[in-house]
C-alpha cells in the first residue's frame, strides 16, 4: 500500500486544493491520502511569530471542516486529515512528520525548498499540475477588500466562511497588521 502526503495551510481550502487532492488519489499506485493541515496552531487569535495576522485567519477546526466537507463523497480512496504544527525549523518539522503522522510513501508538493529537503531525507517526492491562477493569499486579499473570491471556494469552504464572518475577520486582521507595522516603524523622538 502506498500512502501519499499532501501538506498545506489551506487558509482557506479552495478549488485548486480540491483539484490537487483529486489528482493525487487518481494516481493508480496511491491507495490512501494524508492531508496535513500545516501551521495548525496559528489562527486569528494565535499569531505566527514569522507571519502577519492575515496569513492564518482560520483555525485548524475551521480548515478541517472545510476539507472534510469538500472531499466527502468526492474521493474514491480513503483520506485522513491531520494537524501539522509549524516548528519554523525544517529538521524539527520533518521529525514531527515522520514520528507523529501516519507513515507515507510519497510527498506531493510544488514547493522547491520542501521538495529538495524531503529528497535529501531520502523521501520520494512528486509534483502536481497547478491548473488555477490564484492561491489562498490572493483569496484572503479579495475577501477583505470586497473582491471576487466566492467562485474559487468549494461550497463547504464558502459555507464555513459565511458562517464565521470571514470577510470581517480578514478586514480586522489586515487592519491589525497595518497598525502593528506602523507601530514598529514609527520614529521615536530624540
Amino acid at each position: 500500500m502506498i500512502r501519499a502526503l499532501y501538506i498545506g495551510r489551506f487558509q482557506p481550502f479552495h478549488i485548486g486544493h480540491l483539484d490537487v487532492v483529486q489528482h493525487i488519489v487518481a494516481a493508480p499506485d496511491i491507495d490512501e491520502l494524508i492531508i496535513a493541515v500545516g501551521s495548525s496552531q496559528y489562527n486569528h487569535q494565535n499569531k505566527s511569530p514569522v507571519a502577519p495576522w492575515c496569513v492564518n485567519p482560520f483555525t485548524f477546526e475551521e480548515r478541517e471542516e472545510m476539507i472534510i466537507g469538500s472531499i466527502d463523497g468526492v474521493l474514491q480512496k480513503p483520506a485522513h486529515i491531520v494537524a501539522l504544527p509549524d516548528y519554523h525549523n525544517y529538521p524539527k518539522w520533518f521529525h514531527h512528520i515522520v514520528t507523529e503522522l501516519p507513515e507515507f510513501g510519497v510527498l506531493y508538493t510544488v514547493d522547491s525548498k520542501e521538495k529538495a529537503f524531503f529528497e535529501q531525507q531520502g523521501r520520494t517526492v512528486r509534483t502536481f499540475p497547478v491548473r488555477f491562477d490564484f492561491h489562498a493569499g490572493i483569496l484572503r486579499e479579495r475577501m477583505q477588500n470586497g473582491g471576487e473570491y466566492r467562485s474559487a471556494l468549494t461550497p463547504k469552504s464558502l459555507e464555513v466562511c459565511d458562517r464565521i464572518g470571514a470577510e470581517e475577520r480578514l478586514k480586522d486582521l489586515y487592519a491589525r497588521d497595518i497598525a502593528e507595522h506602523i507601530a514598529k516603524t514609527k520614529m521615536r523622538p530624540l
